[in-house]
């Protein structure tokens, strides 16, 4: 009976340690508003080949920091449970937008915030 006793307090204060222990992708005031499993087809190599490549299950998540009309900063993160070595992560804010459009010579323009639009259409 004792023992029994024992194993319930052990098992309780394992479940209030796993309580306690916080999503580190929420740690700076993100939180999520898309998170889903997705499947990708996955190609190697750089050129583009005919056929099929692999098929991979991703898990897909969008964060915000900020309101949902105007976030300050825009994270995805890519993870895999088929390699649980990968993990990509991505935060991007206006003026690192700004900074990649103008790298990267893209001359779309849009009449809200590119951030805004990533938001919205992730629903």
């Amino acid at each position: 009976m004792d023992s029994k006793l024992q194993l319930s307090q052990r098992i309780d204060q394992a479940e209030k340690l796993l309580d306690s222990l916080e999503d580190p992708s929420l740690a700076d005031g993100f939180r999520p508003i898309f998170d889903r499993e997705v499947g990708v087809e996955v190609r190697s190599g750089g050129e583009p080949k005919e056929g099929v490549g692999e098929l991979r299950t991703f898990k897909v998540r969008l964060l915000i920091l900020g309101k949902e009309e105007k976030p300050e900063s825009v994270r995805m993160e890519l993870s895999s449970e088929g390699d649980l070595f990968f993990h990509y992560y991505h935060t991007i804010d206006p003026s690192g937008f700004e900074h990649m459009r103008t790298r990267q010579k893209l001359v779309i323009k849009f009449k809200v915030p590119f951030l805004t639009i990533l938001v919205f259409h992730s629903y």
